[in-house]
C-alpha cells in the first residue's frame, strides 16, 4: 500500500504536529494504542510514547485548536 500523506509516526511530535495541521481536524478519534502486554513490559518506553505522551499531545492540540 502506498504512502499517503497522512501516514506518520505518532510518537514523532513534530510528525504529529504537521499531519494535524494537514488535517484540520474538527474533531479527535485516537484509535491507536500499543497493546502488547508483554512488548509493553521489554519496551516500556515505546509503550509510553504510544500510551501517554503522544495521547496527552493529541489533547493539548485538541484543546488549542479544537475545543474552543
Amino acid at each position: 500500500m502506498p504512502a499517503t500523506e497522512l501516514d506518520f509516526d505518532m510518537t514523532d511530535q513534530h510528525a504529529l504536529l504537521r499531519a494535524l495541521e494537514q488535517a484540520r481536524p474538527q474533531a479527535i478519534v485516537n484509535a491507536a494504542a500499543y497493546t502488547d502486554v508483554d512488548g509493553a513490559e521489554r519496551d516500556p518506553s515505546t509503550a509510553h510514547k504510544v500510551n501517554a505522551a503522544a495521547v496527552g499531545f493529541l489533547g493539548d492540540y485538541a484543546r488549542a485548536n479544537i475545543a474552543r
